[in-house]
């Protein structure tokens, strides 16, 4: 009586314990996806910071901008210890935002930073302004206008 009283809960305390065991395989998986997201995202803020470094170091746009809309500008090699990232700078504010002004032509670009860490996406996009004080007789400043993850 006794042994078919253990066995019983024996077998139905398996079950749960099968599911608790399955469940917890998933852990590892899922602080590893979390891992990867966080550098993903951390690599393109790195390239969106890296992008706007070169264009407050370049006083001419135009030999930071590539001529065809959505060529990707290329990072120095190392920039990053993981992952892939693909920084792209074009003029103008983003699309939906609102219609392009006469200055947007100049002084605005839109910096896109994509990066990939183990098939984790992020992106991050930054919309920076340069703000003309020549007159003074000082250096361009540069304000960063918007900055958003898609």
């Amino acid at each position: 009586m006794t042994l078919v009283l253990a066995l019983s809960v024996l077998i139905a305390l398996t079950a749960p314990m099968l599911a608790l065991l399955s469940a917890s395989m998933f852990e590892p998986l899922i602080a590893r996806n979390q891992v990867d997201a966080t550098q993903a995202l951390y690599s393109a803020e790195a390239g969106i910071e890296w992008a706007f470094n070169l264009l407050v170091n370049t006083p001419d746009w135009n030999a930071v901008v590539p001529p065809s809309e959505g060529s990707p500008i290329i990072a120095p090699g190392g920039l990053l210890p993981w992952g892939t990232t693909t920084i792209t700078v074009r003029r103008g504010t983003p699309p939906g935002t609102g219609p392009p002004s006469a200055e947007d032509a100049d002084g605005v670009v839109t910096v896109t930073s994509t990066a990939t860490v183990n098939g984790a996406l992020r992106t991050v996009e930054a919309v920076v302004r340069r703000l003309s004080t020549r007159s003074q007789g000082i250096f361009d400043r540069h304000a960063l206008v918007d900055w958003r993850e898609r």
